[in-house]
């Protein structure tokens, strides 16, 4: 990433989180360096998030009558940004709905930043991300420490993520979720696995790190929401423990795919 002025595309897959939305759009507003897209996929919500955007914003919004059949689309812009708001006809899980913005954005865009509605940015996270992919060429994903607060915004704690290693994230997700990563690196890695309920992100953060380094920034550039519809709460034990197996299950056999090939 050398580039003076780079293109990054916001990526945020919403469901029934239309009451964070203005936390989520001052976070985006108040960006030292802002983003040229913000992204938000509705997955068919049943609460009044797409009204909440449209109406915080207080622009004008043009539809757009180009795409896939099972979507409704909108665009405005926003203090400098260009929100592309798509709603999804039926709900697909958080993996399609962010693979639809990079199946989207991919040959429009450097640089991608997930963040979650129902989180917000810190006013230097995209800036000091950035930062790191212009003067480290070989790095491919940046992460950050981040804060945690609860649903009705009573304070948690501050989260230290452990400076990177590869061992360690093979064991555990030690990439905070609202990451930034370098778009060429999905050329080498694909698009999130949508076969995964919960995980999609751990599963793609091990993909990067096999091919490009990962950085942390030891400072909180986001804040976390802990919530009843966070995904790691919202689906059984079960289904996380055959997520996570197929993660693990695949991480091996690319290791084998690589051995064959030396």
């Amino acid at each position: 990433m050398t580039k003076n002025k780079p293109t990054i595309t916001v990526i945020t897959a919403n469901y029934n989180t239309g009451k964070y939305v203005d936390t989520y759009l001052d976070g985006l507003k108040n960006q030292t360096l802002k983003p040229t897209n913000v992204v938000i996929v509705d997955d068919n919500s049943i609460d009044n998030s797409v009204a909440q955007i449209q109406k915080y914003t207080n622009t004008q919004w043009q539809p757009r009558m180009c795409g896939p059949k099972d979507q409704a689309r909108w665009q405005t812009q926003y203090h400098g940004m260009l929100i592309d708001l798509i709603v999804l006809q039926t709900n697909r899980g958080p993996a399609a709905a962010r693979n639809r913005v990079l199946d989207d954005y991919q040959d429009m865009t450097d640089v991608f930043a997930v963040n979650d509605m129902d989180d917000y940015y810190h006013p230097t996270k995209i800036q000091k991300s950035l930062g790191v992919l212009q003067r480290f060429s070989h790095v491919g994903l940046v992460y950050s420490d981040y804060t945690r607060i609860y649903d009705d915004d009573r304070p948690d704690k501050r989260e230290w993520m452990p400076i990177f290693n590869y061992d360690i994230l093979t064991k555990e997700n030690i990439v905070s979720n609202n990451s930034v990563f370098d778009a060429k690196v999905l050329k080498l890695v694909g698009l999130y696995d949508e076969s995964l309920r919960v995980a999609q992100d751990y599963d793609l953060w091990i993909r990067i790190a096999e091919v490009s380094a990962v950085y942390h920034i030891p400072e909180s550039l986001y804040t976390y929401r802990v919530t009843a519809t966070n995904a790691s709460s919202s689906v059984s034990h079960d289904i996380r423990i055959a997520c996570m197996q197929r993660i693990y299950q695949k991480i091996q056999q690319r290791k084998q795919g690589r051995s064959h090939e030396a």
